[in-house]
């Protein structure tokens, strides 16, 4: 054996079973102003509108089976529907694992507006298809 090892300290020990009480998923209960169901693979907008630069936006999400999808953007036109691609990415769509931990997130708005949260669920078998246009 090189570098002065010996046979034994290759050899892996595993640990056995996890008590259940170790388990982060059962322990972590929130508690949340406003829940709204989402199906699976569907998806779901807010609009906050935000009236000076610095506010804070928040949010906390869980799911109970599957990941989430979950972005947030600038309207570019106030009082006005607007397609995808006119609006302004702030915060990029990234999938989330939150039916193993719940996510908790913030973001500063550098300017006044309207912010619209993005959120989908996982069609089955199948990963996210991104902002609907």
């Amino acid at each position: 054996m090189e570098f002065g090892g010996t046979m034994n300290d290759l050899m892996i020990k595993y640990g056995g079973n996890v008590p259940k009480n170790y388990y982060l998923r059962n322990q972590v209960r929130m508690n949340y102003e406003h829940t709204v169901t989402v199906a699976r693979g569907s998806f779901m907008q807010l609009e906050n509108e935000i009236l000076f630069p610095g506010c804070v936006l928040r949010w906390q999400f869980a799911s109970e089976g599957a990941d989430i999808g979950f972005g947030v953007f600038l309207k570019t036109k106030m009082s006005e529907w607007q397609r995808a691609g006119e609006l302004v990415e702030v915060l990029p769509i990234q999938r989330y694992e939150v039916h193993v931990v719940p996510e908790d997130g913030s973001l500063t708005c550098l300017k006044a507006g309207v912010f619209k949260y993005w959120q989908e669920t996982a069609p089955l078998g199948a990963g996210g298809r991104g902002l609907e246009s």
